[in-house]
């Protein structure tokens, strides 16, 4: 999990993560404007999010130098239901059977890219 570049439900950004913290979870409570405040209840009244494991782990990311600019906290805690995983791991990178698969399927000639989304736009009516 370390490394990967995770992508939020909630408001499309992108995080690196760099650490698992086994000791909070949704439950923990973080201070905001309006007083101490759980997870579980920031990501409901925020986003209208239900968040079904309370006990998962939580994930840290360093924050990145403009959001520590404009006064975000150094590190930032993600719900890992809230994630989903983009990009590549470097593990990912370095395995050529797994890049030539790869680059099979995205380095289309445009006849070829044609079809394939003839086939798609086909499937979805």
């Amino acid at each position: 999990v370390l490394g990967v570049v995770v992508l939020t439900d909630y408001n499309n950004k992108t995080y690196t993560i760099n650490d698992v913290s086994f000791d909070t979870n949704p439950q923990s409570t973080f201070e905001t404007k309006n007083g101490k405040t759980s997870f579980v209840e920031y990501y409901q009244q925020r986003y209208n999010i239900r968040i079904r494991d309370a006990q998962q782990p939580m994930l840290l990311s360093r924050a990145k130098k403009r959001d520590l600019r404009a006064g975000g906290c150094e590190l930032m805690a993600l719900v890992p239901e809230l994630c989903r995983v983009t990009g590549l791991t470097d593990q990912m990178r370095s395995d050529f059977r797994m890049m030539k698969a790869m680059s099979d399927h995205t380095r289309l000639n445009p006849d070829r890219r044609i079809e394939r989304l003839n086939t798609f736009n086909n499937r979805l009516q």
